[in-house]
C-alpha cells in the first residue's frame, strides 16, 4: 500500500505521555484516546509519509516483523478512516 494517509482538519488532538487524545470538533467534539502504536500512527499520518514507511517505523519503535506490522497499520488506518478522522 503506498497511500498518504493525512489527518483530517478541524480536528483537536494532543499527545498525553504516549498516547494521543483527539477531538472531533465537526461530530459533537466526539473523543477518541488511543494507544501507543496507535498514537505513532497518527503522529505519521501526515500527508507525506507512505504506509509502507508507517509500517517501516513501527517495527522499529515497537519491535515488530514488517508483515506485522504492516497488517496493524492498515487495520488502524481503516478504523481512522471509518471513523472520518483521515483524509
Amino acid at each position: 500500500m503506498t497511500s498518504l494517509p493525512k489527518r483530517k482538519q478541524n480536528l483537536a488532538w494532543r499527545k498525553i505521555e504516549d498516547e494521543v487524545v483527539i477531538i472531533d470538533l465537526d461530530k459533537g467534539r466526539q473523543f477518541h484516546e488511543l494507544n501507543d502504536s496507535g498514537s505513532r500512527i497518527w503522529e505519521l499520518c501526515d500527508g507525506e509519509t507512505s504506509v509502507d514507511d508507517i509500517a517501516s517505523a513501527l517495527t522499529e519503535d515497537f519491535e515488530l516483523d514488517l508483515p506485522e506490522a504492516h497488517k496493524e497499520v492498515t487495520e488502524f488506518i481503516t478504523y481512522l478512516t471509518e471513523k472520518d478522522l483521515l483524509t
